[in-house]
């Protein structure tokens, strides 16, 4: 874990350049202990911005309107001057313990307008330290419950009411072969339905639910607890039944999200599968979890591959060559920024 972090500038320590030099540095890290990170990168970043709002009178109406207008321009794009400082070379994708002194170098370019920060716009030039992350995996081949099947069977009597085609009990098994999936795969949800009410026509929904659990203690040391449950993936089917039994399936794509994790202390995710049939008179949902992760039943490690290149930019000779970097998932955060001033 990274406990210190600096940007230093040798030739100007207030970090103020003019067009055309060279900006002189170096990045100073100091960690207590082996940190996961596969890689370091250092860019530069400049842009310049106008918005403002503008408020015009709405003459059918008789109503003021008013909308935002905005332009942007990148002197400096960081996919154009980036480069790797550090990578790791034996895949352990660890960062050493100590201190460590990354020394870098720019060429600015000589058509740089001047730093400047107006009401309605500014022009910003920065520099940017970031680390390559090394995501831990999921692997549900580690999760011995990832791999057991899910079987449930729950049933209602509607009872007698005024809609008498919706009188009579209902039973919903749901089959689905395992319990662990990734994001992009199909759940393969296996419906059971005796209907013995007058409806021939019933509408069924599965959805997947991520259920995320907040704890913090407050002024007397007692722990609150939030919960919030957002939809991300959701599926419909019309059942048409011509005798008291129907079967068939419903599948149900996994979107892109955050695996299931428990081991915060303060903030846990957790995903649940709900297969719901409507009627006038109530519902019937059956309801149970379900794990997702990163790394697939029946793909291990090895054969996860990420690649990473050079890019060529400003540094010129100051890009160091490096090896071919292998991973298993990985994020890119932005760790530090530091403002610079240009003048002409």
């Amino acid at each position: 874990m990274v406990n210190s972090f600096q940007i230093e500038f040798i030739n100007s320590p207030h970090g103020v350049y003019f067009q055309g030099q060279t900006i002189d540095g170096r990045v100073i890290f100091d960690t207590k202990q082996i940190d996961k990170i596969r890689s370091l990168q250092i860019y530069i970043r400049g842009f310049a911005k106008t918005r403002w709002s503008i408020s015009t009178k709405n003459h059918k109406y008789n109503e003021p309107n008013s909308h935002t207008i905005s332009s942007k321009i990148e002197y400096l794009e960081a996919s154009d001057n980036e480069a790797i400082f550090w990578n790791c070379v034996d895949d352990s994708d660890e960062l050493p313990r100590g201190t460590m002194i990354f020394p870098f170098k720019f060429q600015l370019p000589l058509n740089l307008p001047p730093s400047f920060e107006g009401f309605h716009g500014h022009i910003r030039y920065s520099i940017h330290v970031e680390l390559d992350r090394v995501v831990p995996i999921s692997d549900l081949n580690r999760i011995p419950t990832a791999i057991k099947p899910i079987e449930k069977t729950i049933s209602r009597n509607f009872g007698f009411g005024e809609t008498w085609q919706e009188n009579g009990p209902i039973f919903l098994t749901v089959i689905v072969p395992k319990t662990g999936f990734v994001a992009g795969q199909l759940i393969p949800i296996q419906i059971s339905i005796e209907n013995n009410t007058q409806r021939k026509n019933l509408k069924i929904r599965a959805k997947l639910l991520q259920i995320a659990t907040f704890k913090a203690d407050d002024f007397d040391n007692i722990t609150r607890i939030k919960h919030s449950d957002r939809k991300i993936a959701q599926a419909r089917k019309q059942l048409y039944f011509k005798w008291p039994v129907l079967r068939d399936r419903i599948y149900l794509r996994i979107p892109a999200c955050v695996p299931s994790f428990t081991n915060c202390p303060i903030l846990s995710v957790e995903y649940f599968l709900c297969i719901k049939i409507d009627l006038k008179k109530g519902s019937l949902k059956c309801e149970f979890p379900i794990i997702i992760g990163t790394l697939p039943l029946g793909l291990t490690e090895n054969r996860v591959l990420w690649h990473i290149h050079p890019k060529p930019g400003l540094f010129g000779a100051f890009a160091p060559t490096y090896p071919r970097v292998y991973s298993f998932l990985s994020m890119n955060c932005t760790f530090e920024t530091t403002t610079l001033r240009f003048y002409t």
